[in-house]
C-alpha cells in the first residue's frame, strides 16, 4: 500500500489539519491530487471529503488561512476556500463510510483517499485501482458511474487524452451503450469538459475514440451529415474523415512549432496560449474548429460536368453552421465569433497559393478581415493542406504562402505609427507598467494596420473595451 506525505502535497498543511479537532470532523484528501501524487505529477485541485458539516468545516478553514469561502452548491453540500491561489473543495461524503463513498466515484484511478490527520497517509482505494493507476487504464468505478454523473462519459476521454491512458473494454462498451446520457448534462459542463480535454496536447486519439463509441456525434450531430459525403480528386478521405485528419494534423503542427515556422515558434507559442474566454485558448479552440471546419460541405456539394464533386460557398454556410453549434454549447461569444472568423476564410490560404502571387495589396486585406484570428488560419490552412491526399510539393507551396503572408504583415505593422503610448494607456486604464499595457499596444497597432482603428479617439475606445478582456482574465 502505498503512503502519501500530506504535509508536503498539500498547501498550507498544517493549518488545514488544525481545523479537524475542533470541527470533530474526520476530513480525507480524494481523486485528483492522490492519483497525481502517484503518478509523479503536480496537482493543482484539492478535494476532500467531510465526515461532519463540510460547511462548518469550510469556514474554519476559511478563517484558519485567511481565504474566501464559496458555496458551490448547497443543496448537494459543496464549499470552497481559496487562499493565495488555491483552491480547496470540501464536501459531503457520497455514503455513510468511506468504502461507500468510493464506490460512488466515477472512475478507480480516482476513487483514492488519505487521512488528512495523518501524514504520511496509507492510500486507500478501490480494489485494483492502484494497479489500474501503475498500468494506465481507465475503468469505471461500478456499472452506475455513468447514470449517477453522464458526464462521466465525456471525462472518461479527457482522462484518457490527458494521461495517455486506455480506456478498459467493459467501461468502453458502457459508454456505446449509454453515450445518449450526455444530453442530459448541463450544456456549460459539456463545454468545460470539452475545452479541457482540446488543451491536451494528444486530443486526436481520446476525440477518435468519442467518435468511435458514437459520443462525439451525440455532443455534436452536426457531423453525422458529413459521414460518407465523398469528395473531389485532391482528398482521400470523406468529408468526414478529411476533418479528422485535419484535427490530427493540427496537433501535429502545434506539437512542432519549430519545423514547420523555424524563427516563429515562440511568438506562436504565446499567441495560441492566449485565453478566448470560457476555459478555451486559441489553440485548444483551434483545433475544435479543424474539427469541423467543412460542415458546410455537406449543403453543398454538386457534381460538374467532369464527375467530381464541388462545394462551392461550403466556407459561408459552414461559418453559420458553427455559430448555431456555438450557441448550443455555449462555447462563449469571443470563443464563436473566432471560430466562425477561421471557418469563413479557412479557404484564402488555398486561393493565394493557387494564384502563385502574394501580394501585399491581398495580404493587407486578408489582415483586415482576419485581424488577430490570421495566425490561427494559417496554421489550419496548413493542417488542412497536410490533411489532403499527400502532396508534399502542395505542403512546401503552402508553407512558402505562409512565410510570405508572415513577412507582410510584419512589414504592414511597422509601418503603423502608435496612436496611444504606453503612458498614455496605462493614464487611460488605471493601470501600472506592465504587461497587459504591451499587450494593448500590440493590439491597438493590429488594430491600425488593419484599418479598424483610424483616430485617437476610436484608439483610446478601442483600448477601453479591449482592457475589460485583460481584467477578466486575470
Amino acid at each position: 500500500m502505498n503512503e502519501i506525505p500530506l504535509d508536503t502535497v498539500i498547501p498550507r498543511y498544517e493549518r488545514v489539519k488544525s481545523a479537524i479537532p475542533a470541527a470533530g470532523s474526520s476530513v480525507y484528501l480524494v481523486g485528483g491530487a492522490v492519483r497525481d501524487f502517484l503518478l509523479g505529477r503536480p496537482s493543482y485541485d484539492f478535494d476532500f471529503i467531510v465526515f461532519g458539516d463540510p460547511e462548518s468545516f469550510a469556514r474554519r478553514v476559511s478563517t484558519t488561512l485567511g481565504g474566501r469561502l464559496v458555496v458551490l452548491d448547497e443543496r448537494e453540500r459543496i464549499y470552497r476556500v481559496v487562499c493565495r491561489g488555491v483552491e480547496y473543495d470540501f464536501s459531503a461524503p457520497k455514503g455513510p463510510d468511506l468504502p461507500s463513498d468510493l464506490a460512488m466515484r466515477d472512475f478507480t484511478i480516482n476513487a483514492l483517499a488519505a487521512n488528512v490527520s495523518l501524514s504520511p497517509s496509507p492510500v486507500t482505494g478501490l480494489p485494483g485501482g492502484q494497479d489500474d493507476l501503475a498500468t494506465g487504464v481507465i475503468r469505471a468505478a461500478s456499472d452506475a458511474a455513468f447514470t449517477h454523473d453522464p458526464l462521466r462519459l465525456l471525462r472518461a476521454f479527457r482522462f484518457k487524452a490527458v494521461l495517455g491512458f486506455s480506456l478498459d473494454e467493459q467501461t468502453r462498451q458502457q459508454i456505446v451503450l449509454r453515450h445518449g446520457l450526455i444530453t442530459s448534462c448541463a450544456r456549460e459542463r459539456i463545454r468545460d469538459e470539452w475545452a479541457r480535454l482540446l488543451s491536451s496536447p494528444h486530443a486526436f486519439g481520446a476525440v477518435r475514440g468519442m467518435d468511435e463509441t458514437g459520443l462525439l456525434e451525440t455532443i455534436f450531430p452536426e457531423i453525422s451529415a458529413m459521414k460518407g459525403v465523398e469528395q473531389n480528386r485532391w482528398h482521400s478521405w470523406d468529408v468526414w474523415g478529411h476533418c479528422m485528419a485535419t484535427m490530427q494534423e493540427m496537433e501535429t503542427v502545434i506539437d512542432d512549432l519549430d519545423r514547420f515556422f523555424p524563427g516563429r515558434a515562440g511568438e506562436l507559442t504565446d499567441y495560441l496560449k492566449e485565453p478566448l474566454g470560457a476555459g478555451w485558448t486559441r489553440g485548444s479552440f483551434a483545433k475544435l474548429v479543424a474539427l469541423v471546419h467543412d460542415v458546410g460541405k455537406p449543403e453543398t456539394r454538386t457534381v460538374r460536368e467532369d464527375d467530381q464533386a464541388s462545394f462551392y460557398g461550403h466556407e459561408n454556410v459552414g461559418a453559420e453552421i458553427f455559430l448555431r453549434l456555438g450557441r448550443r454549447i455555449l462555447l462563449g461569444k469571443k470563443a464563436a465569433r473566432f471560430g466562425r472568423l477561421l471557418i469563413k476564410n479557412h479557404m484564402r490560404l488555398l486561393s493565394l497559393a493557387v494564384s502563385q502571387q502574394v501580394t501585399k495589396r491581398a495580404v493587407a486585406r486578408l489582415f483586415r478581415d482576419t485581424g488577430d484570428a490570421l495566425p490561427a488560419l494559417l496554421i489550419l490552412g496548413l493542417a488542412d493542406t497536410r490533411a489532403g491526399r499527400q502532396d508534399p510539393a502542395r505542403e512546401n507551396e503552402s508553407l512558402d504562402v505562409i512565410d510570405e503572408v508572415f513577412s507582410v504583415v510584419d512589414e504592414i505593422k511597422t509601418r503603423v505609427t502608435p496612436l496611444l503610448t504606453g503612458t498614455e494607456i496605462m493614464r487611460l486604464c488605471s493601470i501600472p507598467e506592465g504587461k497587459i499595457v504591451g499587450t494593448l499596444k500590440s493590439e491597438l497597432a493590429d488594430a491600425q494596420a488593419v484599418g479598424t482603428v483610424t483616430t485617437k479617439a476610436e484608439a483610446r475606445g478601442f483600448v477601453r473595451e479591449r482592457i475589460k478582456n485583460h481584467e477578466t482574465v486575470a
